[in-house]
C-alpha cells in the first residue's frame, strides 16, 4: 500500500518549484514594477521628511517629534504594501493553478510524497520570492543610510516581520484560491476579491460605528497596524500565522485532483 511506501526527499521537489518560479515571468514583472514604485515611495518620503525637518533646525522641540520610522520607512513600505496585496496572489496562484491546468498535479500526487509536503514545498518557494521582492526594499534603506538618515533597528525588524507575515498570508489565501478553482484568472479575481474586500471594510468603517466597526477587525489590513507602529503584538502574530496555516490545510483538503466533493467537504 502507499501509506507503507518510504518518503522521497524533498530537495528535488524543492528544487523544481525554485526553477519554475525563477523561469517563469510572474516573479521578474513584479520585479519590474515594485522597483519604481517602491524607488518613488522612498524618494517622496524623503522629500517631505526634509521638508518637514527645515522647522527642526531652528526650533529643537520639533526635532524630538521627527521620526525617520514614521517618516521614511513606513512610507517607502507602503510602496511594497500596495505590490504584495496586488501582484503577490498572481505568483502564488501560478504555483498551484499552472500545475492543475497541464495535468501535472495528477501526477504529483502519484509519487511517494505526501500532500502536506508538495503544498510546504510551494510555500517555501513562494517565500523565497518575498525576499527577492525585498530587495528594493533594502537598497532603499541602504540609500537612506547614504545619506545619513538612521533607523532603530527593532522597529524596522518589526516592521518587516509585519510585512512578512502579511505577505504569507496572502500567499495562504491566494493558494486556497487556486486550489478551489480550475483556472488562473478564477483564482486570481478570488484571491483579489478578498484582498480588495479589506480595503472596503476600511473605508467603511472610517464614516460609520456599529457593525462596520465590527467587521473592520477583519480587515487584512489591520494586521499591519501595530506594525507600523513599532509594536510587536503577539496576539496578531499569533492570529496571522493560525490564519495561514488554515488557509494551507484547507489548500490541502481542497487540493488533490479526482476527490470526491463530498469528501472534500468532510475534510
Amino acid at each position: 500500500m502507499r501509506s507503507h511506501e518510504p518518503l522521497a526527499p524533498l530537495a528535488p521537489v524543492l528544487r523544481k518549484e525554485i526553477r519554475e518560479l525563477a523561469t517563469g515571468n510572474s516573479l521578474w514583472v513584479l520585479m519590474l514594477l515594485l522597483s519604481p514604485l517602491v524607488g518613488y515611495s522612498f524618494i517622496q518620503a524623503v522629500a517631505l521628511y526634509a521638508e518637514a525637518s527645515r522647522p527642526a533646525l531652528s526650533i529643537p522641540e520639533l526635532a524630538r517629534q521627527l521620526s525617520p520610522f514614521d517618516g521614511i520607512l513606513v512610507p517607502t513600505l507602503g510602496g511594497f504594501y500596495l505590490a504584495i496585496t496586488l501582484l503577490f496572489p498572481f505568483i502564488a496562484i501560478r504555483l498551484v493553478a499552472a500545475e492543475k491546468a497541464s495535468g501535472g498535479l495528477k501526477l504529483l500526487v502519484q509519487l511517494p510524497y505526501r500532500l502536506t509536503d508538495l503544498v510546504a514545498a510551494k510555500f517555501v518557494a513562494l517565500t523565497a520570492a518575498w525576499l527577492v521582492a525585498l530587495i528594493p526594499v533594502l537598497s532603499a534603506l541602504i540609500g537612506w543610510a547614504f545619506l545619513g538618515g538612521h533607523l532603530d533597528i527593532r522597529e524596522t525588524a518589526t516592521l518587516l516581520l509585519g510585512h512578512f507575515l502579511y505577505a504569507l498570508l496572502i500567499g495562504a489565501i491566494s493558494f486556497l484560491a487556486a486550489a478551489l478553482t480550475e483556472g488562473g484568472a478564477t483564482s486570481a479575481i478570488l484571491a483579489l476579491a478578498v484582498t480588495l474586500g479589506s480595503w472596503v471594510l476600511d473605508f467603511a468603517a472610517l464614516d460609520r460605528g456599529g457593525v462596520s466597526s465590527l467587521l473592520a477587525v477583519l480587515s487584512l489590513t489591520s494586521l499591519l497596524r501595530p506594525f507600523e507602529q513599532g509594536l510587536l503584538s503577539i496576539p496578531t502574530v499569533l492570529a496571522m500565522l493560525i490564519a495561514t496555516v488554515g488557509f494551507l490545510a484547507l489548500s490541502v483538503i481542497w487540493l488533490p485532483p479526482g476527490t470526491p466533493l463530498k469528501r472534500k467537504l468532510s475534510g
